[in-house]
């Protein structure tokens, strides 16, 4: 258990940006190769663009019942390129505000790491885009200046990430 409370509780720029560091710390982890999971690690490994269609297609089945037909047939579409320029790294696929503690104005723990995986470093970057902050009305939205924080504290390749065509395609 760690005391504090989550980013979202928070609107400092300078803690987003902290963040920042830590992710590109975390994704400093890197492999050899792309994995389907942990347990394969050194063993199975998958080309990107096989890991990638992989999780679409889980994406897609979890959110089958709340998309129209075209939708779905528009993301069975989608050109996936075979190769990823980004090694893969350690990603924590639920990089968002509420899993990251803050206590006494500093980062104290990011938690929640069941949904981890081996990836592109692209993927964490869409949930704090999109959840960066919660809005007045408790909906989770996206707040452009905390987003450019976090972006800015990741370093150089955070501003290559965010305005690359694979950032789009996870996105």
């Amino acid at each position: 258990w760690v005391d504090g409370v989550s980013l979202w509780e928070t609107s400092e720029p300078l803690l987003y940006e902290r963040v920042g560091q830590m992710l590109a710390q975390i994704h400093d982890v890197q492999f050899a190769a792309f994995y389907a999971d942990f347990w394969v690690i050194g063993k199975q490994p998958v080309s990107w663009a096989e890991r990638f269609r992989a999780a679409l297609a889980k994406e897609i089945h979890a959110a089958q019942s709340r998309l129209n037909a075209a939708v779905i047939e528009q993301l069975l579409r989608l050109k996936i390129p075979e190769t990823n320029p980004c090694l893969p790294c350690l990603v924590h696929n639920d990089f968002a505000p509420g899993n990251i503690i803050v206590r006494d104005g500093a980062i104290a723990a990011i938690i929640d790491w069941d949904n981890a995986v081996i990836d592109a470093p692209h993927l964490d970057f869409v949930k704090m885009k999109y959840w960066t902050e919660r809005n007045i009305q408790g909906e989770l939205s996206h707040n452009s200046a905390l987003f450019t924080a976090f972006v800015n504290g990741y370093g150089p390749r955070g501003r290559k990430i965010v305005s690359s065509s694979l950032f789009t395609l996870y996105e």
